[in-house]
């Protein structure tokens, strides 16, 4: 099926030139934050946050769960388990990259646009993992907050990302007490 080798040749892509990035551009935890001037701090945040979202569209969307697209019964139930499985690691490594980069630079006012979509997909697929695995409670989506309030403050500059604002806050206090 050509989609599943577009899908494996783009996947093997993003993973080549993220794994060969230079030792300045890449990212292990918190410290790759603190030891840069802000400005590069945000750089590096933004370009790990696109090759997360990269990787968590891409895999997404053979995923019925995540992207509300019917099962293609040509896709193995084995290869839409590994990309799921692949799109809930990115999603969580989004999430934790943003708990720590908002541990080292609070102000999410200068976070690109897209970053806050990337959080929003992020945000997405655990919600949707979560909820699968009726684990959806508030202890462990406690490790979503980040993401949703870099979310919150892009939108204000962003105004198309509102309504996606306004889908993330329903599920929130729905299932929250």
């Amino acid at each position: 099926m050509k989609r599943l080798s577009q899908l494996q040749e783009l996947d093997q892509q993003l993973e080549h030139t993220h794994d060969n990035l230079k030792p300045d551009f890449q990212y292990v935890d918190q410290s790759s934050f603190a030891n840069r001037e802000i400005r590069h701090s945000y750089q590096l945040f933004s370009m790990h946050a696109l090759y997360h979202l990269c990787v968590c569209t891409l895999h997404s969307s053979i995923v019925p769960v995540f992207s509300n697209i019917p099962p293609d019964p040509r896709i193995s139930k084995k290869l839409t388990r590994m990309s799921a499985e692949e799109a809930v690691k990115h999603s969580l490594k989004l999430c934790n990259m943003a708990t720590e980069f908002l541990g080292i630079i609070p102000d999410k006012s200068r976070c690109p646009s897209f970053s806050a979509y990337a959080m929003f997909v992020a945000a997405s697929i655990q919600f949707k993992s979560l909820g699968a695995q009726g684990l959806l409670r508030s202890e462990s989506i406690s490790r979503l907050y980040p993401a949703i309030s870099i979310l919150e403050r892009v939108k204000r500059i962003w105004h198309p990302l509102e309504g996606l604002v306004r889908c993330h806050r329903l599920p929130a206090r729905h299932f929250l007490s």
